[in-house]
């Protein structure tokens, strides 16, 4: 027999009521869990801090980079999360520079983000200086020579770069990698005397555009390691023992042109000009 609506509507009410007064009984019990966790926590453990340790698996070790080369060393900081000041004090002191203090020192462990102020001496070097060219005239290229130890070479000073063409004029075709850079490998070698460090600097001296070295040549057993100042190229002393010819990689970041570097030992400044073209007829 079916019931009537009225029951029907008694039936649900009740159900509603017992529920909510189960729902009420529960409340209550979470609350007086509550409390009693917060005065447990709230009442002192034999002198025990209350706060959590910190988390040192996030902590990074400051790495030891006295005597290291400014920028290298700069790079090397903020390549590991770190924000980076750089304080130069002192006489100048070779072509880029040596770190004599950090602080935070060696060895301390710290978050992501954190300052560290590196002290150094300032690099003794000559400024930039590079020489012009009118849209009007040709670029005044260095001729390519033959070399004994490379097919040819451009420059005639101590250091010297190796050129792909007999026409002296490097070759940019199928390395381009964005809008008007172009990314070239690329070998130099010296003039078989000169044993000491070596700034190599550079600018295009055409028109906008620049060059960027992508990694300084020091060698390990697992090949040249990748570091250093994007706008400076650091040969240390003189090159890897036993190798002809330091391999780097150069950015011409505007594509064909006239560009320029500048070369500086420590004791000689000297400036090579290399003509770059997408295509290059032999």
């Amino acid at each position: 027999m079916t019931r009537p609506l009225y029951a029907r509507g008694v039936e649900k009410k009740t159900t509603f009521i017992a529920g909510a007064a189960v729902a009420g009984i529960f409340a209550v019990s979470l609350l007086s869990t509550v409390s009693f966790t917060k005065e447990q926590t709230a009442r002192p453990d034999d002198g025990a801090p209350t706060a959590s340790p910190p988390d040192h698996e996030t902590n990074i070790v400051v790495p030891d980079l006295v005597t290291k080369e400014t920028s290298v060393a700069k790079l090397s900081l903020e390549g590991l999360g770190f924000e980076v000041d750089v304080e130069e004090t002192g006489e100048p002191t070779g072509l880029w520079g040596e770190v004599l203090e950090q602080d935070p020192a060696p060895g301390n462990s710290l978050l992501p983000g954190s300052r560290v102020t590196i002290t150094s001496t300032a690099p003794d070097r000559q400024p930039l200086d590079l020489p012009g060219v009118t849209r009007d005239k040709k670029c005044p290229a260095d001729q390519a020579r033959h070399h004994r130890n490379l097919r040819v070479v451009l420059g005639d000073g101590r250091i010297l770069l190796g050129s792909a063409t007999e026409s002296g004029v490097v070759e940019l075709r199928g390395t381009r990698t964005s809008g008007a850079t172009y990314r070239v490998s690329a070998l130099w070698t010296n003039d078989g005397e000169y044993e000491g460090d070596v700034l190599v600097r550079g600018d295009r001296i055409d028109g906008p555009g620049g060059i960027e070295f992508e990694q300084d040549p020091e060698y390990t057993p697992h090949g040249p390691e990748v570091h250093g100042a994007p706008d400076e190229l650091h040969f240390v002393r003189g090159g890897p023992p036993g190798r002809f010819a330091w391999t780097t990689v150069i950015k011409y970041l505007g594509g064909p042109g006239c560009y320029a570097f500048q070369i500086e030992g420590e004791d000689f400044v000297e400036t090579l000009v290399v003509e770059a073209a997408s295509r290059v007829a032999e």
